[in-house]
């Protein structure tokens, strides 16, 4: 489903419907990729808001399980975490900093710099 992505990029997914906490959530989200833009990129994070209209991603397995929510998906293409709420943000990096290959790298680019 993320074969474009996968081994290249972490995903951060927002599923959602056009409630007025949903949209709200989206510009949120946007605001804060936005604002952490060096962050974003060194992490290899693309955002990706999926709404329940789009008929092509309903099916999909990984959102009929868990719903609408943030779903961060790692380099494996692997679900890393879930959470309904938007507090997943706060610790994004975080997350992704201790995960094993985003270790890897911090170190290589520790050796290279």
């Amino acid at each position: 489903m993320f074969d474009q992505y996968h081994w290249k990029y972490r995903l951060l997914i927002y599923y959602y419907n056009h409630s007025d906490i949903h949209n709200k959530n989206l510009k949120k989200v946007q605001e804060f990729i936005s604002k952490n833009k060096d962050a974003v990129n060194v992490r290899k994070i693309i955002f990706l808001p999926i709404n329940n209209i789009d008929s092509s991603w309903i099916l999909a397995d990984i959102f009929n399980k868990n719903g609408f929510g943030f779903y961060l998906i790692g380099l494996d293409g692997q679900v890393k975490k879930f959470s309904k709420e938007i507090i997943l943000l706060e610790d994004l990096f975080s997350i992704i900093d201790n995960m094993p290959m985003r270790k890897s790298e911090i170190k290589n680019n520790a050796i290279t710099q």
